[in-house]
């Protein structure tokens, strides 16, 4: 219930009161059920969030990002955070990043990929990229960044061949 009321004076003492009371049941209601479908989207968004940046474990050592579908700078840095929490928790010496399922990519969305790759390094890991499409290596050349301790293949398989090459070299098998 709620109520409001307005006292009424006479001669400077209370005489009445005016009031009303009204039920808000399902005022209150419709602001638990909004509450509840708010913290669902919620958790669905993060759902989603995860599923559009999955990490796969190929291999001891070595997990890959496969990304799909448009990248844009929010997207990007939601990749560079998860990639990083995940090279930092399992330990991995390679990360590849997986673009074969992106077909075009702005300036600002490139230098964060950029920026991924240092990232993953700093963290003692070996940052390839895969998967590169045209319009994606157009636009890294625009950016007239040197690439030079940058790796990248042509497929995820040539890039996971490069990561054992690497790992059966350095434990000299």
């Amino acid at each position: 219930m709620h109520a409001t009321g307005r006292p009424y004076y006479e001669d400077g003492k209370l005489t009445r009161i005016y009031g009303a009371f009204r039920n808000i049941t399902d005022i209150k209601q419709r602001e638990n059920d909004l509450r509840e479908k708010l913290a669902r989207i919620a958790q669905q968004d993060e759902a989603i969030r995860v599923l559009s940046t999955p990490i796969i474990q190929l291999w001891d050592d070595i997990i890959t990002l496969p990304v799909v579908g448009a990248l844009d700078p929010e997207r990007a840095t939601q990749i560079m955070d998860r990639l990083l929490h995940e090279v930092s928790k399992l330990g991995a010496r390679f990360a590849i990043l997986d673009l074969t399922g992106v077909d075009a990519i702005d300036t600002t969305t490139a230098d964060q990929i950029l920026r991924i790759t240092r990232a993953v390094s700093l963290l003692g890991a070996r940052s390839l990229l895969c998967g590169v499409q045209p319009g994606i290596a157009q636009t890294l050349t625009e950016l007239g960044v040197e690439m030079a301790g940058l790796h990248v293949y042509r497929n995820l398989q040539e890039a996971l061949r490069g990561c054992l090459g690497s790992l059966s070299r350095s434990s000299g098998r």
